[in-house]
């Protein structure tokens, strides 16, 4: 008996630590790829809003206007102070996407945009299509911006530092 039980709790012990993320869906055009979450894949501290799933639809144009933004933004807002990291204009179609969706207070539909600059799919950011990646340094290597879907209109660019 003695030889059955400690096997058995410690799967027991196992399953109740752990617990399954849903599936997000993979997305991709001619200048960019992506996950988008959904509404029930557990994001800190987006879990704590009310939270939609965005469509592939909804990444088009997102995507697009993007690009404009870009364009218009000042070079410095683009490059961490030291320039560390890759130039994000100059270098968007190499960046991973993360795709979340939240309700803003006032009711708005926005979809959160974390990059992840593409090292070729390795170390930690291989998981990028079942692990929202969260990354505190790096540069321009890692930034994330919110995304208006009504207004088509981009907010909150910010880009990480470096450690």
């Amino acid at each position: 008996m003695k030889d059955f039980l400690l096997p058995f709790l410690l799967v027991l012990l196992n399953a109740s630590l752990g617990y399954s993320q849903p599936a997000g869906q993979l997305v991709g055009g001619n200048n960019y790829r992506g996950v988008i979450f959904p509404a029930d894949y557990k994001i800190q501290p987006l879990d704590t809003m009310r939270r939609w799933t965005p469509t592939a639809a909804d990444i088009l144009p997102l995507e697009q206007d993007l690009v404009v933004f870009m364009n218009k933004q000042p070079r410095k807002s683009l490059v961490h102070q030291t320039t560390y990291g890759p130039s994000i204009r100059k270098q968007l179609g190499r960046y991973i996407r993360q795709y979340a969706g939240y309700i803003s207070p006032k009711g708005e539909k926005i979809i959160y945009v974390n990059c992840l600059w593409d090292k070729g799919a390795t170390g930690f950011t291989q998981d990028w299509p079942t692990h929202f990646i969260q990354v505190l340094d790096g540069g321009t290597s890692y930034w994330r911006i919110y995304y208006d879907t009504v207004k088509r209109k981009f907010v909150g660019l910010s880009t990480n530092g470096v450690g």
